[in-house]
């Protein structure tokens, strides 16, 4: 849940000020208004998504109904100031009062909801695994539906492939007999999701129990695994790949910094392109991939291209999306036990990367919503928000290129 300020907000005020003073138009706050509702409404958008499938616990019944009658009364406010700009109403400041004390409210919630989540019993220490099991149990017990399963196993699904892609390319730097420790429980992973996989076209509900309970098992010994105090005791060079003793700060072969946590290495981030996958700009200008589907939803907007035209588009940039969001999570689960001079770059690059990407793919799903509903006011907010993640995760290169310079940087 997002619990940062509502960007748009001391725009919208400011304009109301002027307004007030007769210093700017009525145009200038409805547009102004206009972008503050946009903002609340993909926050409520965004909140509804995350608790629709915890509402059977009801400890939270009572904060998430506020949180649902805090964004209706905000709307109702947007209402009564659209109407009071075309009847020059002089209640205005006492209207955008009210509507501070309703935002600051939302937070205050949000937070009640965040520290019950905090406090709950978790079912694994990995977050995507912990959602995965709540929803399945509560599945199990009939307290949510089936579907809500189905959504969870397969964002799963596409981190387990990431999982299997690392091990396979020995992106872990493991020793031999931790990566046969490590196959074992990824193969095991799997059959577990084929079993649940299988539910959706068999519907045995005994088969979900017992699932469940391998991928928590699996899991757990994933986790010990790259917590055990031993590990390899060689670490890969990220400059010339050559084994170095992992006491050593530098390379013996080229100087070159070490990674200061055994077994693991800087390398495969930053080897990670994202304009690859067509994401984002390339020296300046925008890759084919991304020009193509802002082109067309501009030419939507325009009245000159069809919604299913536009839909193709944005089902091909889902594909590349999910790639890249393999790669993304090995940027969030490198450790922080990282030489201190690339720990602030590292940090800021998982910042951009947890905010360009979930930014990219929300507004990538507006975007097939809007062309589904052929809806181009919808579109072009869409495209917006597109082009204002992609930049985001464009920093993302360039912070590899920094961190690889200071690797390969001789000592």
């Amino acid at each position: 849940m997002r619990e940062q300020p509502v960007e748009s907000w001391s725009g919208f005020c400011e304009q109301v000020e002027l307004y007030v003073r007769d210093r700017t138009t009525a145009e200038a706050v409805l547009y102004a208004l206009e972008q503050f509702h946009d903002e609340i409404a993909d926050m409520h958008d965004v909140f509804h998504r995350e608790r629709c499938f915890r509402l059977h616990d009801e400890a939270i019944l009572e904060p998430a109904a506020a949180v649902y009658e805090a964004y209706q009364a905000l709307y109702e406010f947007v209402d009564c100031i659209r109407d009071g700009l075309e009847t020059g109403a002089s209640d205005l400041p006492e209207l955008v009062a009210e509507m501070a004390v309703g935002l600051e409210t939302i937070f205050e919630l949000y937070a009640r909801l965040r520290d019950h989540d905090e406090r709950s019993p978790r079912h694994s220490e990995a977050p995507y695994v912990h959602e995965l099991l709540r929803v399945g149990y509560a599945c199990l017990d009939r307290k949510l539906p089936w579907e809500a399963l189905r959504d969870r196993l397969e964002a799963f699904g596409q981190l387990h492939e990431g999982f299997c892609s690392a091990l396979a390319l020995d992106q872990w730097r493991l020793t031999a007999a931790q990566t046969e420790t490590a196959g074992e429980l990824l193969e095991a992973q799997t059959g577990a999701l084929r079993e649940l996989e299988a539910f959706f076209e068999h519907r045995d509900p005994g088969a979900v129990g017992p699932a469940l309970e391998a991928i928590q098992a699996s899991t757990g010994g994933m986790l010990a695994l790259h917590q055990a105090p031993e590990g390899p005791s060689l670490v890969c060079c990220p400059r010339c790949g050559r084994d170095t003793p992992r006491a050593e700060r530098y390379c013996s072969c080229c100087s070159a910094i070490l990674p200061s946590e055994p077994g693991r290495s800087l390398q495969p981030w930053v080897d990670v392109r994202l304009e690859d996958h067509g994401i984002v700009a390339t020296r300046g200008e925008l890759p084919e991939h991304l020009q193509s589907l802002l082109g067309a939803g501009e030419a939507f907007v325009a009245g000159v291209a069809s919604a299913e035209a536009l839909g193709a588009l944005v089902d091909g940039m889902r594909s590349r999306a999910s790639a890249v969001r393999r790669h993304l999570a090995l940027v969030g689960s490198m450790s922080k036990d990282v030489p201190d001079e690339l720990s602030g770059l590292l940090e800021e690059a998982k910042v951009a990367a947890f905010e360009g990407f979930e930014g990219f793919q929300a507004a990538l799903e507006d975007l097939g919503q809007g062309a589904e509903r052929e809806d181009p006011g919808m579109v072009r907010h869409a495209l917006a928000e597109l082009t204002r993640a992609a930049d985001i995760l464009q920093r993302i290169d360039g912070l590899a290129a920094d961190i690889r310079q200071r690797l390969t940087k001789p000592g």
